[in-house]
């Protein structure tokens, strides 16, 4: 059963707050329970919300490292191809892998 359902509307005053009219006690029942409501829908939002950027963050220190990691594999590249003869020296580049020397090897090796 709904909590808005469970609220009952009475023509009497509540003996609590005999200031108030009946439905003046009822409509302030709905407002809280509404607000309740509201707040559980904002806590699921924002959780939501905070995956999303814990996601995005993610990514952001990814990128960052691959950044600073990149000169490094780079340079680590060129000094394997290097080490399998002259030849192959020229594979990688500082701009990243010589298509052109690498198809042409490859007709050679093949």
């Amino acid at each position: 059963m709904s909590s808005l359902m469970s609220i009952r509307i009475s023509s009497k005053k509540n003996e609590l707050y005999e200031f108030w009219d009946a439905e003046d006690f009822d409509e302030a029942r709905i407002d809280i329970l509404a607000e309740r409501r509201a707040k559980g829908a904002r806590e699921d939002y924002d959780k939501e919300i905070n995956a999303k950027l814990s996601k995005l963050e993610r990514a952001e220190n990814y990128g960052n490292l691959t950044h600073r990691f990149a000169p490094k594999q780079m340079q680590a590249a060129k000094w394997i191809w290097k080490e399998f003869g002259d030849d192959f020296a020229d594979v990688m580049t500082d701009n990243g892998l010589n298509r052109e020397k690498a198809d042409e090897l490859a007709k050679v090796i093949l």
